[in-house]
């Protein structure tokens, strides 16, 4: 790709074809290049685009599964460091 940019503004600096000349000018076809290359590249993207989705989705279902274990695991500590020997009981109640 940048071949083509240094071949494009390489064409852009170049004098224009005379008057009588039939060809279109270099940097016409340069352009063209440039388009077609561009279109490529997006629609590699586009076809990447359920991969991504597919990667991301296990890498998220990963970190669901481990957030609810270690929230799972973190509660039954929490309570009984929170609710001492009695197991939650109100000691002052019948």
């Amino acid at each position: 790709m940048l071949v083509t940019y240094s071949s494009f503004l390489g064409a852009l600096l170049a004098p224009p074809p005379g008057a009588a000349s039939d060809t279109p000018p270099e940097w016409h076809r340069q352009v063209e290049w440039i388009t077609v290359l561009a279109q490529n590249i997006m629609a590699a993207a586009n076809d990447l685009r359920p991969v991504q989705v597919r990667i991301t989705m296990v890498y998220v279902s990963v970190y669901d599964i481990e957030v609810f274990v270690s929230g799972t695991r973190e509660p039954r500590a929490h309570d009984e460091a929170s609710t001492g020997a009695s197991g939650g009981r109100d000691e002052g109640c019948p």
